[in-house]
């Protein structure tokens, strides 16, 4: 979890005068049980379609994906939404849904093989294609 920003302008709400300290962290929604999501009225929703919020929530989503998205592409801080072995077609999906954007293949390779705490496994993933995908780990 990480301190993204606090909020504190004097006309944020209409009624009150309140300070709001935002924070984030990157998690698996398949941790978060329906009761847990139900406990607090919570919903989920793609990064790219969050609806309209409260006062300036908008605003607090909006720098807090910023934030996430700089430093997915300077820290290696999405693996640990991945499992302990995954492809390079998986880590692409991560970061290109992360990114919301499409990363050349040959580039995210190449990027990838520069990350010197990841190790290709000998097993593959048979799965997606016909010459199957070299597993990798942290």
């Amino acid at each position: 979890m990480e301190q993204i920003k606090t909020f504190g302008k004097v006309d944020r709400c209409s009624f009150d005068r309140i300070i709001s300290s935002t924070y984030s962290a990157m998690i698996l929604k398949s941790r978060y049980t329906e009761d847990k999501i139900s406990k607090y009225n919570a919903q989920w929703f793609p990064i790219t379609e969050v609806p309209d919020l409260i006062f300036d929530h908008n605003d607090m989503v909006d720098i807090a994906i910023k934030r996430m998205r700089r430093r997915v592409r300077n820290f290696p801080i999405a693996f640990n939404l991945l499992p302990p072995k995954f492809t390079l077609p998986q880590l692409q999906v991560l970061y290109e849904g992360i990114l919301d954007e499409e990363l050349d293949k040959r580039n995210f390779r190449r990027k990838v093989a520069q990350m010197k705490y990841l190790v290709r496994l000998d097993e593959k993933d048979m799965s997606e294609s016909r010459r199957g995908s070299f597993f990798i780990s942290l």
